[in-house]
């Protein structure tokens, strides 16, 4: 069979704008048309929170409550007929004051029967801030996941280098997101660190502080005395007093209270005025406030970084072709890759991390010369290592260094075996979600959750101020922080199926180039990476991600439920509905992995080390020939161009043992080995 011709690398003179110094694309998910609006939302909603919290805590005036309360005595008629002054000393409306007005709460909103909130205002108190936190922090998630995915390609195109385990030894999607800060202050990635840890901040600890921002204070507005010998108040209704007040009585006095004797709602309106505010809890709205805060400095700190720094990318280096063709543009750096998988693989790849990374147009110490091709070359210069760098240090500073490092090591072994196969992960990630789901569950069912409570007006106002009362905030916390626990668990799921779906499907039969090897699913933004998995044939990632959807729907119910958790009563349809929403999720998500987990565990194939790093993805093509002849010009293109030239390329691709035996990707014809 004829071979296809040898396809020469793409030389790119140092005089256009091809090299390391003026190659700055970047993706949109950093341009300021999309970060600054981020930012500026941060901003806004943290000085909305602070302005909501000034207004709805500020007590109320004397008039205020003089005015509701003579409007509720009088009925509609003349203030002068219905108040006399000579039955009831002191309450002139000119010096009439209240008791205990310190404690009183403006509020935000304020109802007494259920229908007395607009549609509008009942949506915005109870829905559309957990929305809106929920959403918000999908958008930051995207710009961090395209953080961590150029970051390697940025340090390797510095000027000097980066260190190999920083560039195509590094990865972050092992890592669940609450300890990718850590990792990037350990390799000292700034903008890692900036996004990853806005990330962390707005997706995991707003749901929980929004949910509980939201109160609900009950409160009385009446007119009465203390009579003797007792504590409980007598208090003026529209027939009058109900005993007489004496000499020895207490003195009438006007009182505002957020304590009821009774919730028997009659009761109540022929005593006073009672209604429920719902006012904006302070403590928990300074915490939100400067997470908020926090944000918006990361944000533009993050945009400061990016802006100043040239990325040194060519263009949107993503999938194995672009990957195969920039290490290609060296002839050296594919060999040095392929050490990895000799019989001295580990020591080869030690040595490898504490080499220097380039990207650009260099030379390749290795192969003795320099190119003007546009690529990933090494350095062979020594560079200090981990162990020299520790010898200069004092012995606490050098344990302190590596602890982290050897304890997580030994914990990877303990809990994954001696081989720490990127399968026990999953296996591993994916039994610890199965759990908090069934806790979900569980906790639903304990909390009644989807049992309808009355609705009447009585009923209503009865069961929310016994909620006012009671402590049902640690409830609501545990399952809003069991819901981000599951969540961080599903993303390494999600990330790790991710990386390993390409070789599983070629490992199952040979596929064609497009879009195989130009799909990075990684790159590709939450809900679309959905739609392209279903599209490309790829159903099991099709369904994780889509469970990652379900994981982010629970949490909007979570959310909802928690806010709602005082005034349950007077939403009681809409809080029962939610309920079974988050109660049909948890139940798909345990039903999908018991039926596909056979399927999940046991249909990836044999792979020697975790795809999940460049220098691991290239260690599957750096020895297969044909397919670098096919993809050596793909890192000079255009998106459409590459697509156009995979599109091209006849034969299939699979999963198998390469040349040298070692497992690779390779160009096949008729389903066998050219």
């Amino acid at each position: 069979m004829e071979k296809r011709p040898r396809v020469a690398a793409t030389p790119i003179s140092p005089r256009t704008a091809y090299n390391n110094y003026t190659a700055d694309w970047r993706p949109w998910q950093l341009s300021p048309f999309f970060l600054v609006p981020l930012i500026l939302i941060s901003a806004c909603l943290a000085a909305t929170l602070e302005a909501l919290a000034q207004i709805s805590n500020r007590p109320y005036h004397d008039a205020d409550l003089r005015t509701a309360w003579l409007d509720w005595y009088c009925d509609g008629q003349q203030r002068s007929s219905c108040v006399p002054e000579s039955s009831i000393p002191g309450l002139l409306h000119s010096d009439m004051t209240f008791e205990n007005i310190s404690s009183s709460k403006a509020g935000i909103l304020t109802f007494l029967q259920p229908n007395s909130l607009s549609a509008a205002s009942s949506f915005a108190w109870l829905y559309f801030p957990t929305l809106f936190a929920v959403l918000y922090a999908i958008f930051w998630q995207v710009v961090d996941d395209e953080v961590k995915r150029i970051e390697p390609f940025y340090q390797a195109s510095r000027p000097g280098g980066a260190q190999g385990d920083r560039t195509i030894f590094a990865s972050y999607i092992s890592i669940p997101p609450v300890l990718a800060p850590l990792q990037a202050l350990r390799w000292r990635q700034t903008a890692v660190f900036l996004s990853s840890i806005t990330y962390v901040l707005i997706g995991f600890v707003t749901p929980i502080l929004q949910s509980q921002i939201f109160q609900l204070q009950p409160q009385m507005v009446q007119v009465g005395y203390f009579p003797r010998f007792s504590d409980r108040f007598e208090p003026l209704t529209r027939e009058g007093f109900e005993f007489p007040h004496g000499s020895g009585d207490g003195p009438v006095i006007a009182r505002f209270t957020d304590e009821l004797d009774s919730t028997d709602l009659s009761e109540l309106q022929n005593e006073g005025v009672p209604r429920i505010v719902v006012y904006v809890d302070p403590a928990f709205a300074r915490a939100q406030e400067a997470i908020l805060w926090a944000a918006t400095l990361s944000g533009s700190l993050l945009l400061w970084v990016t802006k100043r720094r040239r990325s040194g990318m060519l263009n949107d280096t993503k999938g194995l072709a672009a990957l195969a063709s920039l290490a290609s543009a060296h002839p050296g750096c594919l060999d040095r890759i392929a050490t990895m998988a000799g019989p001295g693989g580990p020591e080869a790849e030690e040595v490898l991390k504490q080499t220097l990374v380039h990207l650009g147009c260099g030379g390749d110490s290795n192969a003795g010369g320099t190119s003007s091709s546009y690529g990933l070359w090494f350095d062979a210069r020594p560079t200090t290592s981990t162990a020299q760098q520790s010898g200069r240090m004092s012995m606490a500073t050098a344990w302190l260094a590596t602890a982290p490092k050897t304890l997580g090591a030994s914990i990877l072994r303990w809990a994954l075996g001696s081989s720490g196969a990127q399968y026990q992960v999953l296996h591993y990630s994916i039994s610890l979600s199965t759990l908090g789901q069934i806790v979900l569950i569980v906790m639903i069912l304990v909390t009644g959750g989807t049992e309808k409570v009355p609705t009447s007006a009585k009923d209503a106002f009865h069961q929310t101020v016994g909620n006012t009362s009671g402590n049902s905030v640690a409830i609501t916390a545990a399952e809003l922080i069991v819901v981000s626990i599951v969540k961080t668990l599903w993303v390494v799921v999600e990330e790790q199926t991710t990386v390993l779906s390409p070789y599983r499907s070629l490992h199952v039969r040979p596929r064609k180039a497009w879009p195989l090897l130009e799909r990075d699913y990684a790159a590709i933004v939450l809900g679309a990476r959905t739609f392209y998995a279903f599209q490309d044939g790829q159903l099991l990632l099709g369904c994780v991600t889509a469970i990652s959807l379900l994981l982010e729907v629970g949490l909007v119910c979570f959310g909802i439920t928690a806010s709602m958790n005082q005034g349950t009563a007077y939403n009681a349809d809409a809080i029962w509905i939610i309920h079974w929403i988050a109660f049909t999720v948890c139940a798909v998500i345990i039903l999908f992995i018991a039926a596909t987990s056979r399927v999940w565990l046991a249909g990836f194939p044999y792979m020697e080390r975790n795809p999940d790093t460049i220098a691991a993805r290239l260690s599957y093509v750096c020895q297969s020939r044909r397919l670098l002849e096919d993809v050596r010009p793909v890192v000079a293109m255009t998106r459409e161009e590459r697509e156009a030239h995979l599109r091209g390329i006849e034969g299939l691709y699979a999963l198998g043992q390469v040349q040298s035996g070692a497992v690779g990707l390779e160009r096949t014809v008729d389903g066998g080995r050219e």
